[in-house]
């Protein structure tokens, strides 16, 4: 996660369900706390390039769309589907 160039904003789309997945693949909930940060840490990070890119250093858009995208993300992967995902493919 540490953006040297942008490289975790471009990585994003790969960590992100990665992210999830390991907190799914989890018991403990201080791992799943980890990767909840971690994810949106990294959709915050997403969301601030992309918003720099789209409207330069507009305040407040510049911390107010990452911080929203980083709760959302790490919320998601905190609290989202309990369903495994082997589960519902073999059910389906």
């Amino acid at each position: 996660l540490s953006s040297v160039g942008g490289a975790g904003a471009i990585g994003a789309p790969i960590l992100l369900p990665l992210h999830f997945l390991a907190a799914r693949s989890t018991t403990k909930t201080s791992v799943k706390v980890l990767w909840a940060v971690l994810g949106a840490a990294t959709a915050a990070e997403a969301i601030w390039v992309l918003t720099y890119l789209a409207i330069d250093m507009s305040e407040p858009l510049i911390w107010l769309l990452p911080g929203v995208a980083g709760v959302i993300a790490g919320a998601i992967i905190l609290w989202g589907p309990r369903e495994s995902f082997a589960r519902r493919g073999a059910a389906g």
